[in-house]
């Protein structure tokens, strides 16, 4: 059979260097993008304690980045609409000087 030391490293194998590579399998994942990767929680109290902090992480930077899409859509639709009030005020201030002309040549007509 296994002795004492295979059995220990078999153990160590499987219950810690195989979820460490999983997590790290997992961080590429996340770093390349894939914001949905989640970590299985396996192994000793400690692995699947890391593998929580690390999920809770990964749901937080998804929740930050589309709350930054929200944002930035709403800028841009502020950005539209003040857009669209400059114009509105640069005719607007066109018309007044159109208006002021006007007024002024009839003035000039008339006496």
């Amino acid at each position: 059979m296994f002795s004492s030391s295979q059995r220990s490293t078999c153990l160590t194998v499987a219950f810690v260097i195989l979820p460490i590579m999983q997590l790290t399998q997992t961080t590429q994942q996340i770093s390349q993008g894939d914001l949905e990767q989640r970590v299985t929680l396996l192994g000793p109290r400690e692995i699947t304690t890391l593998g929580q902090s690390f999920n809770h992480m990964a749901q937080n930077l998804q929740h930050s980045i589309a709350e930054q899409g929200r944002q930035l859509e709403i800028l841009q639709q502020t950005n539209a609409e003040l857009h669209r009030t400059q114009q509105h005020l640069v005719q607007s201030d066109r018309m007044a000087s159109v208006g002021n002309l006007t007024s002024g040549v009839a003035l000039k007509i008339s006496s």
